[in-house]
């Protein structure tokens, strides 16, 4: 019985800990990243992680890091259109600096199992969608280059980028910030 009730309390305790979609998006469930990978510009290493990091600094002798992240259709192919956004209520949320994020989409995602250095495939840069101020607790959008909306079935597999804006900038998180909202 004891356990029945630990298992049930720690099921409870994981799905308070998932991505809520923003107030009056009108979607209904939420999801993070399939894998998250932390790139060293300096080095061009793609190292996987359980944990976003963007760090940018005038003093880190050339070794910015941003996040790449991959996305999977969360809906199984029973929704649409999917939304991605940031959800800044992760309780592990710091924010450092300009606090400013750009969002990339990515020619492709990063290799599973990461990168050493330098050489293919790089971080797959591609198109600016969003830049976002983010703080624990908010999130204001700046500026908008493209739509934040996608088919589903678009995100299968698919990468994007979150990079720091200015000169100094740190934001990291564990459990969820850049989601995809669904029904």
């Amino acid at each position: 019985m004891l356990t029945k009730s630990l298992l049930a309390f720690a099921s409870i305790a994981i799905s308070a800990l998932a991505c809520t979609p923003p107030a009056g998006s009108g979607f209904a469930k939420a999801a993070p990243p399939t894998s998250l990978f932390i790139y060293n510009v300096g080095t061009g290493a793609i190292t996987p992680s359980n944990a976003a990091l963007v760090d940018k600094s005038p003093v880190d002798g050339g070794q910015d890091r941003t996040t790449l992240m991959t996305f999977n259709d969360p809906s199984g192919g029973t929704s649409n259109n999917c939304l991605i956004f940031f959800d800044p209520s992760d309780p592990s949320l710091t924010a450092t600096g300009s606090r400013k994020l750009d969002l990339f989409t990515s020619n492709a995602p990063a290799p599973p199992g990461g990168n050493p250095g330098w050489g293919p495939p790089g971080n797959q840069r591609n198109n600016q969608l969003v830049r976002w101020t983010v703080a624990p607790g908010s999130v204001s959008t700046d500026a908008t280059y493209g739509s934040l909306t996608f088919a589903c079935n678009s995100l299968n597999n698919a990468g994007f980028e979150i990079v720091g804006v200015y000169d100094t900038d740190t934001v990291s998180y564990k459990t969820f910030g850049v989601c995809v909202a669904y029904n």
